[in-house]
């Protein structure tokens, strides 16, 4: 889950995934979140490959709502491992929102500067 440039380093990871996509057994989810589409539409172009990839899924909100998880999520929201990038504050609301959809799994944090943050 990314806001705004924070999709940048997520887009680079699943394009390093699909160059091993006939050995990765996984399932790849983004939400892509900025106040709008337009705001992030540089990072769909550049997805490519991506979205002809059966085993990847992009998406993209205003904002990130329980409902949004649990739409998104391929299974259970308790075999799904969160990341997320981007400003203190989104990390904190997305945090929020994962225990509200019933999220238990420690949320990882990817950012720019590194910060610590525990939900």
């Amino acid at each position: 889950i990314s806001y705004g440039i924070g999709a940048a380093p997520f887009v680079a990871m699943m394009q390093g995934l699909h160059s091993v996509k006939d050995s990765y057994r996984g399932r790849v989810v983004a939400l892509q979140c900025a106040p709008t589409f337009d705001d992030i539409a540089a990072f769909q172009s550049r997805q490519g490959d991506l979205n002809a990839w059966d085993q990847c899924s992009i998406h993209y909100a205003s904002k990130v709502t329980a409902e949004t998880f649990l739409e998104i999520a391929p299974n259970s929201l308790d075999h799904v491992d969160i990341i997320v990038n981007g400003p203190k504050d989104f990390v904190t609301a997305v945090a929020k929102v994962y225990v509200a959809a019933g999220g238990r799994k420690l949320i990882r944090v990817y950012g720019f500067d590194n910060p610590r943050h525990r939900r």
